[in-house]
């Protein structure tokens, strides 16, 4: 196992981070399995800056440490977490341990002066937990799973030039003390001024979703066992649980692409509820991910939609929590009690759901929606996958879902949507409306004969095999701010794809459309997070730009 020392950023830096080990090709490269801190062939821990840092010291300077740790050892064994106190400065300093299976904070001036504060809670359960140790001069705040634990006045530390920043083990005689047992990854040190109010403490409005104070009422409806007709977005009839992909497949593509498969990104609940009143929902994740271009509903929440006079509009959304992969919203929607109201919940576009199940009242079932039409089957990269939508429904796929009355199959897997030779005949298995491809994004760097070679095996193996189903071709979407990047708003590809289209016309294919690249998101700079992936706002955009060529398509069709 990799160990990594630790990676120490100038004085001056606002903000340290430790990846505490990489794993290739892991889901969390930032974790590390710690089994000691040990670095092979050495007796000093692996983890400790041998610079001394005054800021990181319990004096003047604010600063916030924040880190996520999982024991794997019960009882009374002493783990330490972080810290700077060592054998060296005669253990003044400041630290967090494991005690007795409690968090305990120590901070010592010297042998007269100190403070030992320990929480209440023990957290050797081998669960997860994330912490936050806030510092201001005089006072500290201590809080574990967005709970505060502790919070106290405290003597400030002096400085020691002897004292060694430590995360995962103790310095003694230049051997590892204390070890920590288990899993610590994520760490990250700000320091500065204090960081902003907590807008979701003075707005109850703004508060993540709260699992733990939830009490059961009613038992819960495992919706893959009681009503898995509901349950839409995946193209297979053999496909199961809330993934993408059915199992065989896990051979016939690329492992980037089959990890990408296994997000729920476009699949959704469609269905139907008479006289229900209220209803609860709980989701549970495969991983709580974050990602600092979308917002955490995008990303591991849900969008709840209702058809009102005909015309699909937003409801409401499933909020996800800051840190637990379950998630449980008991008042999600009400149904008026003297109707039928038909329902899209869209699921999570950049995680997975390991489970979902319904609080409904006794004897109310959800009733299935018979589709009205083959789905429009969009095949690309991040943006067709959803980023950067703030909500599940507003990526331009399920965009146009709801426009054209129309189920929606998303194949887009981030960075990999590369017309992987494959794809002609794993997209053929679907009967579709329309065929979209959207993959430009993601072969900007291929050669354009690469580029072209792919399309046309893509395309000619398609028409074979789906003769009479629209094909649609996107262009790649220009940069928004390429003017200040000098670089030209115009993409490598555009010029030789719309001559290999032009190409395939005047061979005689049929039912193909195209879709130009320059205004996929307008030309006010105003449609991306970073340059590249459309907010809402862009999705909107590309969602006007395929309207008409699709509602085209279909038509011919009939």
């Amino acid at each position: 196992m990799l160990l990594h020392t630790l990676a120490v950023a100038l004085c001056c830096a606002a903000e340290i981070v430790w990846p505490l080990e990489q794993h290739s090709g892991a889901a969390r490269p930032e974790e590390f399995a710690l089994k000691s801190f040990a670095a092979p062939g050495q007796n000093v821990p692996a983890l400790i800056d041998r610079q001394y840092r005054p800021e990181w010291d319990m004096n003047e300077q604010s600063w916030t440490l924040t880190g996520t740790f999982c024991t794997a050892a019960n009882g009374g064994a002493t783990q330490y977490l972080v810290g700077n106190r060592s054998q060296l400065s005669g253990y003044t300093g400041w630290n967090l341990l494991l005690r007795n299976g409690k968090l305990q904070l120590m901070v010592i001036r010297d042998k007269q002066t100190g403070k030992t504060l320990t929480s209440a809670a023990r957290y050797d359960d081998r669960s997860e937990h994330r912490f936050e140790l806030s510092y201001r001069p005089g006072q500290v705040r201590l809080r574990v799973d967005g709970s505060d634990i502790l919070e106290s006045a405290v003597p400030r530390t002096g400085v020691d030039e002897r004292r060694l920043f430590a995360v995962g083990s103790l310095s003694e005689n230049n051997k590892a003390l204390l070890p920590f047992s288990g899993t610590l990854r994520d760490f990250r040190l700000t320091t500065g001024a204090p960081p902003a109010a907590d807008a979701a403490k003075l707005d109850p409005e703004l508060r993540a979703n709260d699992s733990a104070s939830r009490k059961e009422q009613q038992p819960w409806i495992d919706v893959l066992e009681a009503c898995p007709g509901i349950v839409r977005g995946r193209g297979w009839g053999d496909a199961v649980e809330y993934r993408r992909f059915p199992e065989r497949m896990a051979a016939k593509v690329r492992s980037e692409v089959w990890a990408l498969s296994t997000h729920s990104a476009g699949l959704y609940l469609h269905f139907k509820l008479t006289g229900a009143r209220p209803l609860g929902i709980r989701w549970t994740l495969t991983s709580n991910n974050y990602l600092p271009h979308m917002s955490p509903i995008g990303v591991n929440g849900l969008d709840v939609y209702t058809r009102v006079d005909g015309e699909w509009q937003w409801l409401t959304t499933g909020r996800p929590s800051r840190l637990e992969a379950v998630n449980v919203q008991e008042k999600l929607l009400y149904t008026p009690p003297d109707r039928t109201a038909e329902y899209m919940i869209y699921l999570p576009l950049y995680t997975g759901v390991r489970k979902l199940e319904l609080l409904l009242p006794e004897g109310v079932m959800p009733e299935p929606v018979a589709p009205t039409g083959d789905p429009l089957v969009f095949y690309g990269t991040s943006i067709t996958h959803g980023c950067s939508a703030s909500r599940p429904g507003m990526t331009y796929p399920a965009i146009l879902g709801r426009r054209l009355d129309l189920p929606v199959i998303n194949l887009g897997f981030s960075g990999n949507g590369t017309m992987d030779p494959e794809f002609a005949k794993i997209l053929a298995e679907i009967p579709a409306s329309a065929y979209i491809i959207d993959c430009l994004p993601n072969m900007t760097k291929m050669p354009g004969d690469e580029v072209i070679r792919r399309a046309r095996h893509l395309v000619t193996e398609l028409r074979r095999r789906r003769p009479d189903t629209p094909i649609v071709l996107v262009e790649d979407r220009p940069y928004a701010n390429s003017r200040y990047r000098r670089e030209p708003r115009i993409q490598p590809h555009w010029e030789s794809f719309r001559k290999f289209f032009d190409e395939l016309r005047k061979e005689g294919f049929d039912r193909l459309y195209y879709v130009r690249g320059e205004n996929l998101i307008g030309r006010d700079n105003e449609a991306t997070v970073d340059g590249s992936h459309p907010t809402d706002l862009g999705m909107s955009r590309y969602a006007d730009a395929l309207e008409p060529v699709l509602k085209e398509a279909l038509q011919r069709k009939q």
